[in-house]
């Protein structure tokens, strides 16, 4: 290793300017090999990016590259745009993705001499969410051209999607029919002041889908209401998911819903998908509880349950207070339930909140 880094330094000697570090999209924590000398590769702990940015295609990006742990500053940026995106799944290996895409001039800095660079990338992205890419950078200097084989492997990282909720989303491409998908996570990260970023990831249409349709990401707008919950709004345009090779579909997708102060988060999504000569909307809907609050369960959960008939919501099971608050967040009924209970509501939609669980109910 030594040795290819001293030949490194010899042969540039002219200035570069490195491109400042920003989040381009979903980030993967992991290891990057780098194997200047195969027999002794280096190890560096670090994350990439991806993000998807067009039909079939995203964008890689491998901040603060460094050549070795010990570097006391980065190299600068390996950012690959134009990735072709498309999907490997084969029914019979846990491939999901494959990303291939190239870029030429890139500049990089080793200790104060710049580097003029290129780079071919192709990865996979498993069902597991592990990510492995292999980037062949090739570094131009005068007269000589130096490989740097460099690897990436990890997986999504989580930790920075926000506060997790777990619970059911409802997919209603025909409402006398929803299909449900229990046992899914979505995510609210604060940006600060009023904003914030709604994340559902790893969507599926339907549950037993071989792999999931992509990611739903939308920046939202955080109203505080005088009962203390909270009304999240948001809208997001060129959104891109994947049905089957090679129908991937643009879309764009409006959110609307509220969190009670108990932590009972119920949101709608209304996605829209832009296909050939037509719009084709329907409603994604999640029903759940901050993850770790202690606070609200689903309630399958729970003995209470709660059920919409015509112009009723049905309790059974419950000791307790029972609560409905409907999709903007307004408090709807508060009512003391012994037993079983038959509790007369207009038509709509309603969270209801009992015994610490919280449930959606749809009431005719």
């Amino acid at each position: 290793m030594k040795k290819f880094y001293t030949v490194l330094l010899s042969m540039l000697a002219f200035a570069s300017i490195s491109m400042s570090a920003e989040n381009l999209g979903t980030k993967y924590t992991g290891n990057v090999t780098i194997a200047l000398d195969p027999t002794e590769p280096i190890v560096v702990e670090q994350s990439v990016y991806l993000k998807p940015t067009g039909k079939g295609l995203s964008t890689f990006a491998l901040y603060d590259f460094k050549l070795a742990p010990e570097m006391p500053t980065s190299m600068g940026d390996i950012v690959v745009e134009n990735v072709a995106t498309t999907i490997a799944y084969d029914g019979t290996s846990n491939n999901f993705k494959k990303y291939v895409g190239a870029a030429d001039g890139i500049t990089l800095d080793l200790e104060g001499s710049p580097i003029n660079a290129s780079a071919e990338i192709e990865g996979y992205e498993l069902l597991d969410e592990t990510l492995n890419v292999t980037i062949n950078v090739i570094w131009h200097a005068e007269g000589t051209d130096v490989p740097i084989p460099v690897s990436f492997s990890g997986k999504k990282d989580l930790g920075e999607l926000g506060q997790e909720y777990f619970g059911e989303v409802t997919i209603i491409l025909d409402p006398t029919d929803p299909t449900k998908v229990p046992d899914q996570k979505v995510y609210l990260r604060s940006e600060g002041g009023t904003s914030a970023t709604f994340g559902l990831y790893n969507f599926k249409l339907v549950p037993d889908m071989p792999f999931p349709m992509g990611d739903i990401v939308v920046p939202i707008n955080v109203t505080t209401n005088s009962d203390k919950s909270l009304t999240y709004t948001g809208t997001v345009d060129d959104l891109y998911l994947t049905l089957e090779e090679p129908n991937e579909i643009c879309a764009s997708a409006t959110i609307n819903g509220t969190e009670t102060e108990a932590g009972a988060l119920n949101v709608t999504i209304g996605v829209t998908w832009h296909a050939e000569g037509a719009d084709i909307p329907f409603d994604v809907t999640f029903t759940g509880s901050k993850s770790g609050s202690g606070a609200v369960t689903l309630v399958s959960a729970s003995k209470a349950k709660a059920f919409g008939t015509n112009g009723a919501i049905n309790i059974a099971n419950c000791n307790g207070t029972v609560k409905a608050y409907t999709l903007n967040g307004s408090l709807a009924m508060t009512q003391k339930v012994n037993g079983n209970a038959t509790i007369n509501m207009p038509a709509g939609i309603y969270l209801v909140v009992m015994d610490g669980t919280a449930c959606r109910v749809v009431v005719k």
